[in-house]
């Protein structure tokens, strides 16, 4: 699991945490790019089919990149085009399945919509891209 951006450490926390209490797991290649980096063309060169990139979707600089990979490719945020949006933050997140998604077991995520009670001090972004992550990683947010 690789993650680009500021944000890097506060993503990674609460991805880990989610993956733990919703029973998740990483299976195959995952790269949570929430800014554009030096490092990240690179390395998306060298992803393959069976990897899964999650990107911001709010982030343009990153879109010269994507056109060309094989792997799925999810995007999270609060554009309309966005996989994956929140459609309130305040204080809880309701986060909305735009359309339906490839997850690591195989299976396929239908469009839905669900709340999530962030703890404090959660930015709401992070906790898109998190939840976005775990979602992909088969978590199950009933």
């Amino acid at each position: 699991m690789l993650i680009f951006g500021f944000k890097k450490q506060l993503i990674e926390s609460l991805l880990l945490r989610l993956l733990e209490e919703h029973h998740g797991r990483v299976t195959a290649g995952l790269v949570i790019a929430d800014e554009n980096d030096s490092q990240l063309s690179s390395l998306l060169s060298g992803l393959s089919p069976a990897d899964f990139l999650v990107v911001n979707g709010d982030c343009k600089a990153l879109f010269p990149f994507l056109s060309s990979l094989a792997c799925p490719v999810i995007t999270y945020g609060y554009s309309g085009k966005a996989c994956v949006t929140a459609s309130s933050t305040d204080p809880e997140v309701q986060i909305c399945i735009q359309r339906d998604l490839p997850s690591m077991n195989g299976d396929t995520l239908e469009q839905r919509e669900f709340t999530y009670h962030p703890l404090q001090n959660e930015p709401a972004d992070c906790v898109l891209a998190a939840v976005t992550a775990a979602l992909v990683c088969n978590c199950n947010f009933s």
